[in-house]
């Protein structure tokens, strides 16, 4: 390497160019025992025929003209300083949108709170692109789940129940629950369904009080929202990934609002949840929706939630039957066990295109077919009769 004696380097440099100003020795042979290019030792024989000093200067510019401003470094450390869970790409959307001037890309204000040492090491191994299906328009369909329940310092538990829309991504509800009953299930939904309206269909998990677990019956929440004219899907059991949207906020809300909240009961951590659901949808920048806020695409229902139930009228030909209270149904001279979940609802018969069977219907709904000639329930489950999600692959048609 060039200039590795003990002597300084501004001596090592001071040697070269007396010997080369003796012309004892070709420049040549000079720059191979010092091991340097003959560029080098030009510049530095100008340098000390000018009397300039031969110590290594700084290879810092004499000005950085596309620098970050210092007022800007200072609103990326404050900006991350109060949303430490944030990353550098949605502190550069919400610098921007704030009408901030000269924000530098994601990537520099990643290195920018790096050098302030504002980087949370593990929340960025955590982090990950992932893609999934997407609905076409807001209230499509709404995903819908309980983030787990975990205890609060006065001693109870509690049960956040969580909803987004799956197109906007937009937060309709984190409320922390007492329990997961359907009797505190029910007023919950009814608050979001007053604020927003109702969506065409809200997909969630096969557990109680959401399903039964099996394809062999409704619950009493299903038959509500089936009343509502509102379709009820599940995810594939075992397979939380079907709601993913719903699963990926609920990380989302203990890293960044929980954790930070006060959970001494469930009225002061809901205060907490409902600051943070007016920050995840208006202020935090979305990744998967262009860096979009989620109200900057959300569009409230246009079907209303009807405070009364209204009757439903079935096709000429239908023979009704009312379910009694255990879920049995009476037709034709067979009894057949249908679902507790319609107990005192009625039901009508209607012959279906496959010959011998009767497709039962709950208002728009198909929710089973009777086998009139082995006398037995083919299958109960929801599907709409007409634009069902599904058709064309698991829909058994009319």
């Amino acid at each position: 390497m060039p200039w590795t004696t003990s002597k300084t380097v501004a001596d090592e440099r001071r040697e070269f160019c007396e010997k080369a100003l003796l012309h004892d020795m070709s420049i040549a042979k000079l720059c191979r025992q010092h091991g340097i290019s003959r560029k080098t030792a030009y510049k530095w024989i100008k340098r000390y025929l000018a009397g300039d000093n031969l110590e290594s200067q700084s290879r810092r510019p004499k000005s950085s003209p596309g620098a970050t401003p210092p007022e800007v470094v200072e609103a990326i450390v404050k900006l991350k300083t109060k949303y430490r869970f944030l990353g550098g790409a949605k502190i550069a959307v919400m610098l921007k949108n704030r009408g901030i001037q000269q924000v530098p890309s994601g990537t520099t204000v990643t290195s920018i709170m790096r050098s302030y040492d504002l980087l949370d090491k593990q929340a960025s191994i955590n982090a990950k692109h992932f893609t999934r299906f997407v609905k076409n328009r807001s209230n499509e369909m709404w995903q819908m789940d309980y983030k787990g329940h975990f205890p609060l310092l006065d001693g109870s538990r509690c049960h956040p129940l969580t909803c987004v829309d799956d197109y906007s991504r937009f937060c309709l509800g984190n409320e922390a629950l007492p329990d997961e009953k359907g009797s505190t299930l029910i007023p919950a939904l009814t608050r979001i369904f007053r604020e927003y309206g109702l969506p065409s269909s809200i997909l969630c998990d096969n557990g109680k009080p959401w399903g039964c677990g099996t394809e062999n019956g409704l619950t009493k929440f299903e038959v509500w929202l089936l009343e509502l004219g509102v379709l009820v899907l599940h995810g594939k059991p075992v397979h939380p990934q079907t709601q993913g949207k719903d699963e990926r906020f609920n990380r989302t809300l203990w890293t960044e609002a929980i954790r930070f909240c006060n959970c001494s009961n469930i009225g002061s951590l809901n205060v907490g949840l409902a600051e943070y659901r007016r920050f995840y949808n208006y202020d935090r920048p979305h990744l998967a929706i262009g860096r979009k806020c989620p109200a900057d695409i959300y569009v409230a229902s246009k079907m209303p939630y009807p405070e009364t139930i209204s009757a439903w009228s079935y096709p000429p030909g239908a023979e009704l039957r009312k379910i009694d209270h255990g879920g049995y149904l009476q037709f034709r001279g067979a009894i057949m066990f249908l679902t507790a979940g319609l107990a005192g609802k009625t039901v009508a018969l209607v012959p279906s295109s496959k010959d011998g069977c009767w497709n039962i219907l709950f208002r728009q709904f198909l929710v089973g077919r009777y086998n009139i000639k082995i006398r037995q329930l083919e299958f109960v489950r929801v599907y709409l009769q007409t634009g069902d999600p599904r058709e064309g692959k698991t829909f058994p048609g009319l």
